[in-house]
């Protein structure tokens, strides 16, 4: 079906595999991988198994932006400055 939306691989997992890559090619310290509920405004963090400290599960809300328009294959991205 052309409007399906279900992807052949693990999406969530295959930004996990790549998030070391992702953090020196970009020079970020911190990067977040947050599954979004549908609407955008919330969403679950995926743990960090490089760094193993990020609570499994954990909720965050308030998202807006990016986070609203991504779609299975198609993430959205937000960067900002933390200290």
């Amino acid at each position: 079906m052309v409007f399906d939306r279900k992807l052949v691989f693990d999406e969530v997992k295959t930004l996990g595999e790549v998030l070391p890559v992702l953090k020196r090619s970009t020079g970020c310290k911190e990067v977040e991988v947050i599954v979004v509920e549908e609407g955008g405004k919330k969403g679950k963090r995926v743990p960090d198994e490089g760094r193993g400290n990020w609570e499994e599960g954990g909720i965050v809300e308030g998202l807006s932006g990016p986070s609203e328009s991504a779609t299975p294959g198609n993430p959205g991205f937000a960067f900002e400055n933390v200290e």
